[in-house]
């Protein structure tokens, strides 16, 4: 987990994230924590990068226009 969230997330975001494993219902299941980021963080897999954002209980990935807005309001930029 820890690899994947280095090659996805970087390195320097990984000291935003802690899990754990737990037993539930006979099974091993990860529950990760996130704590927000003073920064914009985006997703990288295969030098693919997107940024998403929670709406409510689901995500959405944002544009680029909805993106530059975003980040100039929630990140005072």
């Amino acid at each position: 987990f820890k690899a994947l969230v280095n090659e996805t997330l970087g390195v320097e975001n990984a000291q935003n994230i802690s899990y754990d494993l737990c037993n539930y219902d006979e099974q091993r299941i990860l529950i990760a924590q996130c704590k927000a980021s003073n920064e914009p963080v985006f997703f990288n897999r295969e030098h693919d990068e997107k940024f998403f954002i929670r709406c409510g209980p689901s995500t959405e990935s944002l544009k680029p226009r909805a993106l530059l807005s975003y980040v100039k309001n929630r990140f005072d930029v």
